[in-house]
């Protein structure tokens, strides 16, 4: 039996199980009590077998569901058995996919205390009512939102400048963010950039985004808007002007920056 054989067992990366069969066996009450990071596949991962983790009522620590594409169009009650594992669980990770829809998961992310980090791979499905919840997380630390850069996204520049706006009081969110990655956006602009002024942010990744997005705003931002940035990386699929790239220079020597890549691709 798998149990007696890693009757401690914390983490169980199940990417390459693609057979369904399997989950019957691991998702069971008695099998890997102590699981804490759980990393589910997509193929052989069903709504179906959804269930039968909710059932098990592990506490999880880490639940990275982004490669479990075969749930998408999962009925509502299966969601609301994940809130009711998760909530009651230490979570502190979480990787879902944007297209799974997840409305009733979104609602009771103010009740996941602990949840320092949060990706949503193509959440530029989602819309503006599925994602404003995430600024009821006081403790996020980490933030992953990835588009797709196609015209189907439903995320408008208008919704992505309210997610990053000033926070209601000093500790809530988006202030205690550390990493923050944007890419492929199709609607991510100047006006969006320009409200990522966090005092506690290390890490800035935005890449492939618009035309729309101009090197020159990162010439404008300095150590009053990111004192503790040591990493940026711009990068953007229409060509950059040599004014913007001079201009831009001057933050690439700013000493708070360690790392920092500009790039523009030519279409």
């Amino acid at each position: 039996k798998f149990d007696s054989c890693m009757p401690h067992l914390q983490r169980l990366n199940m990417q390459q199980a693609f057979s369904a069969s399997c989950y019957e066996v691991l998702f069971s009450k008695n099998t890997f009590v102590n699981l804490q990071q759980l990393i589910l596949c997509g193929w052989g991962f069903t709504a179906h077998k959804l269930e039968t983790l909710f059932h098990v009522k592990r506490k999880l620590e880490v639940l990275n569901a982004d490669e479990a594409s075969n749930t998408t169009g999962m009925h509502s009650r299966s969601w609301k058995g994940f809130d009711e594992v998760v909530v009651r669980s230490p979570l502190k990770r979480l990787y879902v996919r944007g297209f799974f829809r997840p409305s009733t998961l979104l609602r009771e992310l103010e009740s996941f205390k602990n949840l320092t980090l949060l990706s949503f791979s193509y959440a530029c499905y989602m819309g503006p009512d599925d994602i404003l919840p995430i600024k009821r997380l006081l403790h996020l630390e980490h933030l992953h939102l990835s588009g797709n850069y196609d015209d189907y996204s439903r995320m408008t520049a208008d919704c992505l400048r309210v997610i990053f706006g000033p926070a209601d009081w000093e500790t809530s969110f988006p202030s205690r963010l550390k990493f923050l990655s944007l890419p492929d956006w199709l609607h991510l602009d100047d006006s969006v950039v320009e409200e990522i002024a966090l005092k506690e942010l290390r890490f800035l990744d935005i890449n492939e985004i618009a035309g729309g997005f101009s090197a020159l705003l990162f010439a404008e931002v300095g150590a009053k808007d990111l004192p503790h940035l040591v990493y940026l990386s711009a990068h953007r699929s229409s060509s950059s002007s040599d004014a913007e790239l001079s201009a831009v220079s001057d933050f690439k020597m700013s000493p708070e920056v360690d790392q920092f890549h500009l790039f523009a691709r030519n279409n």
